[in-house]
């Protein structure tokens, strides 16, 4: 067996040491990726998509903020007797720690109230916008609870007319009682529009990314394409960076505002 000879010694000692110290170094200087958590039905798993092809644009921003989805679909808060959105929030957190709770809701809920915990209502009645607000609020309040923000998205408008008129019912019912809370971490979105203003009839067509005209709406009247998720992505995404500077996070400050020449493809989210 070889012998080292003593004069070695103290360059591996060192080399060991500096070694050492750069892997602390890297360690030390990777932040905590900013946690940005999907709630809700259906639609919520779009909007994670969307979002984060958005984020995977800019690199900076991927290196940030990690998202992940947890929306289950054919979900909402009327029955809260099979899935409790707020109870479930608390799961979540246990797991992944978000710092804010994007929520998409409300496409089926169109039934009755049942909440094992709270009132219930039975729909269309007088007494369903009331107690269906107390869901909206105990969902909300879930996540606060948990020191996290809340971004709440509108029901986009639907192809069949009666869903559509109820769908913007629940949405005024979102925004009153985020209004009501008055809590600024909390915010209401109002929905993409293909239009910026005035009304906004379901089209299954719209303006894409370049200006053409694209398939923004699937053929069951309520979801989007995956072109379409792109727009509602790049439409929300700003909310959410807004969200994070009033939590301190001014992630415009640390990353640019313009795409990557070259965005890591690898980063692809598709539909499962």
């Amino acid at each position: 067996m070889r012998i080292l000879q003593s004069k070695q010694f103290p360059f591996l000692f060192a080399a060991t040491i500096s070694l050492a110290v750069i892997a602390h170094a890297q360690n030390a200087s990777k932040p905590e990726p900013i946690r940005i958590a999907f709630v809700g039905d259906s639609m919520a798993d779009g909007l994670w998509q969307g979002v984060t092809r958005t984020i995977a644009k800019n690199s900076c921003l991927k290196s940030l903020i990690d998202t992940e989805r947890f929306g289950k679909n054919g979900t909402g808060l009327t029955r809260l007797d099979k899935f409790n959105w707020p109870r479930e929030l608390l799961a979540i957190d246990q797991r992944y720690k978000a710092k804010v709770y994007v929520v998409s809701v409300g496409l089926n809920d169109r039934n009755p109230v049942h909440d094992p915990d709270g009132r219930d209502a039975q729909y269309r009645s007088k007494e369903w916008p009331d107690v269906y607000r107390e869901k909206i609020e105990k969902m909300i309040k879930s996540a606060t609870g948990m020191k996290a923000s809340v971004v709440w998205l509108g029901i986009p408008s639907l192809r069949d007319t009666a869903s559509d008129k109820e769908a913007k019912e629940k949405n005024e019912l979102y925004a009153a009682a985020i209004k009501a809370l008055s809590d600024p971490s909390v915010r209401y979105v109002e929905p993409w529009r293909i239009k910026p203003e005035g009304d906004d009839p379901f089209s299954t067509y719209g303006p894409g990314e370049d200006g053409k005209l694209i398939a923004v709406r699937t053929a069951d009247g309520s979801h989007f394409t995956p072109a379409g998720y792109d727009l509602l992505g790049a439409y929300l995404l700003p909310k959410i960076v807004e969200t994070l500077r009033q939590r301190g996070m001014d992630v415009d400050k640390l990353c640019p505002a313009k795409p990557d020449a070259n965005p890591d493809t690898k980063a692809e989210v598709k539909p499962q």
